[in-house]
């Protein structure tokens, strides 16, 4: 449970930026399903931080897409290991952009499915190093047309072999 919020299904962005962050450190997936998705505005990096990874398996696109950008600085690639496909829909380039790369860690093909081509844009080098290169095998034409040329420098050759044809070929 969020520590402070007896009615999480009422969040407001006011009530969740009014929280310390450790009032996150015993969030929970349900607390996270239960809660409207424009409260998501509210949370910063701490927040994110103090966050137990399991939680992240109550976001969903929506959640993500009203998240502050700046708020990816607080996830590890244990929290993007719990997150679940489908959330990463709502991503965007500046979400990408303000995610440690580190994060990329723990992705996988079908968070990479689910990611819209235009988040692509928030990609750099050192994201792309960190990927698993399995995570290329949910790569498509549109999302590599997408990626700043520069972050093709952390393609590695395991990456390419993992890359579908119709992608990188």
């Amino acid at each position: 449970m969020i520590t402070g919020m007896d009615n999480i299904g009422g969040a407001t962005a006011a009530d969740m930026a009014a929280l310390p962050a450790d009032a996150m450190s015993e969030a929970t997936a349900a607390d996270l399903v239960a809660m409207p998705p424009h409260a998501m505005t509210g949370f910063d990096a701490p927040m994110m931080e103090a966050m137990p990874p399991e939680a992240m398996a109550g976001f969903d696109a929506p959640m993500m897409e009203a998240m502050p950008p700046e708020a990816m600085a607080g996830v590890s690639p244990t929290h993007m290991e719990m997150c679940p496909p489908e959330a990463c829909g709502g991503m965007g380039p500046m979400h990408m952009e303000a995610m440690p790369p580190e994060a990329m860690a723990g992705f996988d093909a079908p968070m990479m499915e689910a990611m819209p081509p235009e988040a692509m844009a928030g990609f750099d080098a050192p994201m792309m190093e960190a990927m698993p290169p399995e995570a290329m095998t949910g790569f498509d034409a549109p999302m590599m047309e997408a990626m700043p040329p520069e972050a093709m420098a952390g393609v590695s050759p395991a990456h390419m072999e993992m890359c579908p044809p119709e992608a990188c070929g």
